[in-house]
């Protein structure tokens, strides 16, 4: 990783910060349909794989709720997940009306699968050259605490508007 200049330091503003949180953002969703490209699944079908096989319960307003999506798009998502036989959906106990979502047992190998992908890929390029405790402890404090101001400003923004008119 390229060390900063005092001098370039300067130069740097809030643009740029989020420039090149943008440019991550995007190199990693690259990477991302790379992986799983032969895996057959696409980078949303992934997260759904991943929370219906973290919540008990898991049912498709939970789904919505949870990725900010329309429950539209979360039943061709889940569509497309039975029709490949990574989730099974049976009635609820508690009420005949909802569907509870589980991973097959070929839905948990490709979660598997995808989750060593993704890892192996972030060990050796990401961490290749930068392995030590305390740059990754320094990197994922500056990620958290990011993400948190992040989160606080959505609050905010919420609590204000549903809407941002510029």
């Amino acid at each position: 990783m390229k060390n900063i200049e005092k001098n370039e330091i300067k130069n740097i503003n809030l643009n740029n910060i989020f420039e090149k949180i943008e440019q991550i953002y995007k190199m990693f969703i690259i990477c991302k349909k790379r992986i799983i490209k032969n895996l057959n699944i696409t980078p949303v079908e992934t997260k759904v794989l991943d929370l219906i096989n973290s919540n008990i319960n898991c049912n498709q307003m939970s789904i919505a709720k949870a990725l900010k999506i329309n429950k539209s798009r979360v039943t061709r998502i889940v569509s497309e997940l039975l029709e490949k036989k990574l989730i099974e959906r049976t009635p609820s106990q508690d009420d005949r009306r909802v569907y509870c979502l589980k991973l097959t047992y070929y839905g948990q190998e490709i979660l598997q699968k995808n989750k060593q992908l993704c890892s192996t890929l972030f060990e050796n390029s990401i961490l290749s050259n930068q392995s030590s405790e305390e740059y990754l402890q320094d990197f994922y404090n500056c990620l958290t605490k990011f993400l948190e101001k992040l989160e606080e400003f959505e609050k905010e923004l919420s609590l204000k508007s549903k809407k941002l008119y510029f």
